[in-house]
C-alpha cells in the first residue's frame, strides 16, 4: 500500500501491487487488484524528470487505464509499433471513442476517415451526436446530426454545406443567403429542382422557389381546418391573406381584413360577393364613376361609371383598337369559330363574325364616329348592298335581287306598319280579310283597300261607299288609263262609259261606185258617240255627174238612222231649197245628201250639183255606233 503523495523513484512494481490511498486520503489514486502496468514482455517504467510523470511501456505494447478490474470501462494507449496504434475508450464491452495514429477521432466508428468522425450505431432518424453548449446551465441548445454517407462541413469561405449520397443538399453561403438543390444561392433562401428554369427573381425577392418542370409549394392543413398566407406590416399582422378553408373546399382572398374575392367548391369565382350563384359574379357598392373592371392602361376618364368593363387599346405605353374576342365551337363541334368587337382609333365599334382556325373574323357590322350604324356594309350610302341607321332616324335598306324588308303580322288581321307624326298616328298599312290596304289619318281620312281584281275606297278606317274622291278642286289626277269603262252617276250598265277615242279618218266623196281623192278629217268617240269634223273643197271629178253623192269613209259603222248638217258654199242647189242635209242608215259606213226645199221634200244632191270647182264644204257629223 502507497499513500497518497508517496514517492517511488526508480522502482520496478510488480503484478498484484495495489497503490491506495487511506480513507482520510479521498483525492488519491488507487491501483487495485490484479492491474497490469506493463506488458508481458517489457517492464513499465515510472520516473520523474522535469516535474514530469511518465509511465512507459514497450512500442508494441499498450497501456490500459480501467476503472474496475472487468476491464468494463477502460482507456487503452497502443504503442506505436501495434497494429492498433491509438487510444481506445470503452464503456462496458463496447468501444465509444478512438484516436486513431492519424490523429483522425471516431466516435461510434473504430476506422475514422476524417478528422472528427461520428457514426451512430444505426440508421434512426439524427439525433444530437454532437452537443454544443452555449450557457453555463450546460443545457444542450443545438445539436448536429449525420447520418450514413452524409456530411456537413464549413470552409474557409465561410460556406456552410450539406452532403448526403455524395451530393450536396444544402448551402449556406458567406451573405447567409439558403440553398436547397443549388450550389449558388441567390436569394435569402434559394429551393431549386433539376437545375432550374434558367429564371432569375425579381429585385427584394426573400424566397426563391425555381423549378425546371411542374413546380409546387404545398401548405397542407387538417380536414376541417384552413390553410392561410399572410401578408402582414408593422401594424397589421395579416393586413392581407389568401386562405384555403378545407370546411367548404373555398378559396378567399382578403384585403385589409375583408374578403374581397372568393372560388367556391363549384368553381365559380366572386368579387366582392361571398354568396356565388354564377361562373363569374362581380358586386360592387353604387358608387358613382367607379369601374368593375379594367383591362389595359388605367385612364382616368370621364364616363367610366358603376358596373363598366373597362377595355383599354393602349397596353405598355403602345397605342392599338381596344377589343373583346369571343370563341366557341360551332353547331356540330367540329371547328372552333370567333367573333370580335372592336373599338377602333377612328371613334367607331365594328362587330365581326365568322372567324376560323386560319381565317380573321370579318366585320359585319359597324358604329361609326357620328352614331350611325352599318351592317353587312362598311359605306353610309344607299347603294351599297346593307342596312344603314342613323342617329337622326333615318333608315336605309338595299339588297340586290330581292325584297330590301318583310313586314310580318302573325295570327290576326289589322295594322302591320303605322305612321306618326309628332306621336299621332298620320296613316298605316295592314290587313283585312287577306287584302291588304293603306289608311291615312286616324279617322275622317281615306284610304284604299286592295282585293283580287279591285281596288276599293275606304274611310275612317274601314270601306266606304260615295265618300271618297279621286281629285279634288284643283287638286286634279292628269291622265287615266283604263282598258274597261266608267261608271258614272251609278252602277247599271247603262251608267257605264267603256271607250273615248280621238283619231283621224280618211273620208271620201262617193257615186256609190268611184271614190274622190281623201277628205283629211278628225274624229272623238266617246262610248258610242262618235264625231266626225271635215273640209272638202273643189274637186270631185272622176264621179258620175247624174249619181247621187255620198260622204264614205266613216271611222265607225252607224249603229242608228240619223242626220246631220252640212255647211257648204258655191254648190248648186235646187229653188226653194233651205238647208244640206246628211242622213244616214243603221249600217253602213256612209251618209247620203239630199237638199231640203221650202215644200218639205227632199231631194237628193247630185254629183253634178257639188260640181261646181270653187264649192266648200264644212260638215261636223255626230252618230252612234255600235
Amino acid at each position: 500500500m502507497a499513500h497518497y503523495n508517496s514517492t517511488f523513484s526508480g522502482t520496478q512494481i510488480d503484478a498484484n501491487l495495489t497503490l491506495a490511498s487511506t480513507s482520510a486520503q479521498a483525492d488519491g489514486v488507487v491501483l487495485s487488484y490484479n492491474i497490469a502496468l506493463y506488458g508481458t514482455d517489457s517492464t513499465l517504467s515510472s520516473y520523474s524528470a522535469t516535474n514530469g510523470v511518465y509511465l512507459n511501456g514497450n512500442s508494441s505494447g499498450w497501456l490500459e487505464l480501467n476503472g474496475d478490474g472487468s476491464q468494463r470501462n477502460h482507456i487503452k494507449i497502443y504503442g506505436d509499433t501495434n497494429p492498433l496504434n491509438g487510444i481506445n475508450f470503452n464503456t462496458g464491452a463496447t468501444e465509444v471513442m478512438r484516436i486513431d495514429s492519424t490523429g483522425n477521432v471516431g466516435i461510434g466508428t473504430s476506422s475514422p476517415t476524417t478528422k472528427i468522425h461520428v457514426k451512430s450505431d444505426s440508421n434512426d432518424s439524427l439525433v444530437n451526436t454532437i452537443g454544443l453548449s452555449p450557457s453555463t446551465t450546460d443545457n444542450i441548445q443545438g445539436g448536429l446530426g449525420v447520418v450514413a454517407g452524409g456530411q456537413v462541413s464549413i470552409n474557409g469561405a465561410n460556406i456552410v454545406t450539406a452532403t448526403t449520397a455524395g451530393t450536396e443538399r444544402l448551402r449556406i453561403d458567406s451573405s447567409g443567403n439558403v440553398g436547397i438543390g443549388t450550389t449558388s444561392p441567390a436569394e435569402p433562401l434559394h429551393v431549386q429542382e433539376g437545375g432550374g428554369s434558367g429564371a432569375t427573381a425579381s429585385a427584394g425577392t426573400i424566397a426563391f422557389i425555381d423549378g425546371n418542370a411542374n413546380t409546387k409549394v404545398t401548405i397542407a392543413s387538417g380536414t376541417t381546418s384552413t390553410g392561410r398566407i399572410n401578408f402582414g406590416r408593422s401594424t397589421d399582422n395579416d393586413a392581407g391573406s389568401i386562405i384555403y378553408d378545407h370546411n367548404d373546399n373555398s378559396l378567399a382572398a382578403k384585403v385589409s381584413g375583408s374578403e374581397a374575392m372568393r372560388i367556391d367548391s363549384s368553381g365559380n369565382v366572386g368579387v366582392g360577393v361571398t354568396t356565388l350563384g354564377a361562373p363569374l359574379q362581380v358586386d360592387k357598392a353604387p358608387v358613382y364613376n367607379t369601374m368593375v373592371a379594367n383591362f389595359g392602361e388605367l385612364v382616368a376618364i370621364a364616363g367610366y361609371q358603376r358596373g363598366v368593363v373597362n377595355i383599354n387599346g393602349r397596353v405598355n405605353g403602345v397605342d392599338g383598337n381596344a377589343g373583346l374576342s369571343l370563341v366557341a365551337r360551332n353547331a356540330g363541334n367540329a371547328n372552333w369559330i370567333s367573333g370580335l368587337i372592336e373599338y377602333d382609333r377612328d371613334d367607331s365599334m365594328t362587330f365581326a363574325t365568322g372567324g376560323a382556325a386560319t381565317t380573321a373574323a370579318s366585320e359585319a357590322m359597324r358604329i361609326d364616329s357620328a352614331g350611325t350604324v352599318l351592317v353587312a356594309k362598311t359605306a353610309a350610302d344607299n347603294t351599297t348592298v346593307g342596312h344603314r341607321f342613323e342617329g337622326n332616324g333615318f333608315v336605309s335598306h338595299v339588297r340586290d335581287g330581292a325584297e330590301p324588308l318583310v313586314l310580318n303580322r302573325l295570327t290576326s288581321e289589322g295594322t302591320i306598319e303605322e305612321f306618326r307624326k309628332d306621336g299621332t298616328s298620320v296613316g298605316s298599312i295592314g290587313t283585312a280579310n287577306g287584302d291588304l290596304y293603306v289608311d291615312g289619318g286616324p279617322s275622317a281620312h281615306a284610304g284604299l283597300r286592295f282585293q283580287a281584281t279591285g281596288i276599293l275606297p275606304r274611310h275612317s278606317g274601314g270601306n266606304s261607299d260615295g265618300a271618297v274622291d279621286i281629285g279634288q278642286g284643283s287638286n286634279r289626277f292628269r291622265d287615266l288609263s283604263l282598258s274597261g269603262g266608267v261608271y258614272l252617276g251609278g252602277t247599271a250598265a247603262a251608267n257605264k262609259l267603256d271607250d273615248y277615242e280621238e283619231g283621224t279618218a280618211s273620208m271620201k266623196w262617193s257615186d256609190g261606185t268611184n271614190d274622190s281623192s281623201v277628205i283629211a278629217c278628225k274624229y272623238t268617240k266617246v262610248g258610242r258617240l262618235v264625231t266626225v269634223s271635215g273640209y272638202a273643197s273643189g274637186n270631185i271629178s272622176g264621179l258620175t255627174g247624174s249619181a247621187t253623192i255620198q260622204l264614205a269613209g266613216f271611222p265607225f259603222t252607224f249603229s242608228e238612222y240619223g242626220s246631220f248638217a252640212i255647211k257648204t258654199r258655191n254648190i248648186n242647189s235646187p229653188t226653194g231649197c233651205i238647208s244640206l242635209v246628211g242622213f244616214h242608215g243603221p249600217s253602213g259606213a256612209f251618209a247620203g245628201l239630199s237638199f231640203i226645199v221650202d215644200n218639205g221634200n227632199y231631194v237628193d244632191v247630185t254629183v253634178a250639183d257639188m260640181s261646181v270647182a270653187t264649192n266648200d264644204c264644212y260638215f261636223d257629223i255626230t252618230y252612234q255606233t255600235s
